[in-house]
């Protein structure tokens, strides 16, 4: 039986997301004067992080001068640290003054990725097969909810939501509220619906340092001013970026004696703001500052002084149908039992099945450790690009900054090969094994590898999140970036 002929490519570029990332990558692109791609959207609007989570007190942790494409700055934001829907507002105005919105594809949610003669055969999840040469994949890191492995899920008759599929039309007025977790998103959380229910219990895992987030309304005449004269928001811009990138020693293991001065100073800043010397002890940390993700907030710990507002470290034996059993045998009655449990970071692509050289599934290459090169290319997936993928998270800076130099890197690599007449890209798995061997060598070197377990490790304590120098050391790497080191067909 004669083998069946592809069809022709429906596009060059399939970007999947539309996001940050993925409106990043497509902006690259038309800059250099590409413009055959589709941009494939899961959702009925474009967005990604900020079209999701709209919990109460949604709002970044990165400021908002930071966070924005820095040819496309904001001088409307409200707040120094800018609420979640105005985020969302700002991509999709960003997106429409682009021309984009005619690129993406709305309720187009992929389901398969399969590389085959020569480029990827795309399956959306409608059943639609589409054909592209490349794939940027911009869904970002911290997509799939996690819920933790507790008994009894189903038992529970009173209303249970993940931070991140919020009810808005629920009422928290005068409810009994379990909050599972006490992270990044329940710092935001608690504060807002503790001040309409009857009673919130934190369960807390384990505590977080925390530090001010000191948020501001930026003032009438501020804005103004950077409308006006955009360089002054600008100047604002690199103040903030210099300063946060020469923090990054602190994470250094070498300068040790930084992060305990630190450590004294946010501990008596958090035992500050707390009144019950008890609930002092629960809060403090026994890992040092920056091994987990270090929390912003002017209220959480605020919060927890008031007489409605409980916090619980006995750990959670069992979900009952009136609430949660606590290890130590206590009953806690719940109507609303809140997930702020995370993100699965190991799960990039979602529920996406990528199958790329010699049938070889992205799932099992990842299975043991998770990595790529140049945190963009991935051995055994031909021209197969990543945006924000292993190794390019930050636990010191706005992403939007390594989003921009991916997306430029990625913009470049492939007008060069349009160029050259040049057909796929790919990286060799011993290339890849070196460089991410460089990668885990220098990460061994900071905090984030000091004993704490943390989103930022695999179940091995391999760190595939974080990128372990300066951002201005990442710029540099993909601006000389080799291309001999890729393999090109």
């Amino acid at each position: 039986m004669p083998k069946k002929k592809m069809k022709k490519f429906d596009c060059e570029i399939a970007i999947l997301g539309s996001g940050f990332s993925g409106l990043g990558a497509a902006m690259a692109l038309e800059k250099r004067g590409i413009s055959d791609f589709i941009i494939f959207e899961k959702a009925a609007k474009i967005g990604g992080t900020w079209r999701e989570n709209i919990y109460p007190g949604a709002a970044c942790d990165v400021r908002s001068i930071m966070y924005s494409y820095s040819y496309a700055m904001n001088p409307n934001w409200s707040r120094a640290f800018s609420p979640g829907y105005e985020i969302q507002a700002y991509v999709e105005d960003v997106a429409e003054s682009h021309g984009l919105m005619g690129r993406v594809r709305c309720n187009y949610g992929v389901s398969a990725l399969k590389w085959e003669e020569g480029g990827w055969t795309v399956t959306t999840e409608a059943g639609d097969i589409l054909r592209a040469r490349f794939i940027i994949s911009a869904l970002g890191p911290l997509h799939v909810p996690v819920r933790p492995d507790i008994k009894g899920f189903a038992d529970f008759k009173g209303t249970m939501m993940h931070s991140a599929e919020w009810q808005t039309d629920y009422d928290v007025t005068d409810k009994k509220i379990v909050v599972i977790g006490s992270a990044a998103s329940a710092v935001q959380i608690v504060p807002e619906i503790a001040k309409k229910a009857a009673h919130v219990n934190v369960m807390q895992r384990s505590a977080n340092w925390i530090v001010p987030r000191e948020d501001k309304v930026f003032a009438p005449w501020q804005k103004k001013l950077f409308k006006h004269l955009p360089f002054t928001q600008r100047l604002i811009r690199w103040k903030f970026y210099l300063f946060s990138d020469l923090r990054f020693s602190a994470f250094r293991g070498e300068h040790k004696w930084l992060n305990r001065i630190m450590k004294r100073m946010i501990t008596r800043n958090m035992e500050k703001r707390i009144d019950d010397p008890e609930l002092r002890k629960k809060i403090i940390p026994d890992y040092a500052i920056g091994c987990k993700r270090i929390l912003l907030s002017d209220n959480y710990l605020e919060t927890l002084n008031r007489n409605n507002v409980s916090l619980n470290t006995d750990g959670i034996d069992h979900i009952n149908a009136s609430g949660i059993s606590t290890k130590s045998g206590a009953q806690i009655d719940a109507d609303l039992i809140v997930l702020a449990t995370g993100f699965d970071p190991t799960r990039m692509l979602g529920n996406i099945k990528v199958t790329g050289l010699g049938g070889v599934r992205l799932e099992d290459q990842w299975a043991d450790k998770i990595q790529a090169y140049r945190t963009v290319h991935v051995a055994n997936m031909p021209n197969f690009l990543m945006m924000v993928g292993p190794n390019s998270g930050l636990g010191h800076l706005s992403i939007i900054f390594m989003i921009e130099q991916q997306a430029t890197y990625i913009a470049k690599l492939i007008a060069q090969m349009k160029k050259r007449d040049l057909k796929t890209v790919s990286v060799s798995r011993s290339v890849e094994d070196s460089y991410n061997m460089e990668l885990q060598e220098a990460l061994k070197t900071t905090i984030w590898h000091s004993g704490c377990h943390s989103w930022y490790q695999d179940k091995n304590g391999h760190i595939f999140s974080l990128w372990p120098h300066r951002t201005t050391t990442y710029w540099w790497h993909l601006k000389i970036a080799k291309m001999d080191a890729l393999d090109f067909e």
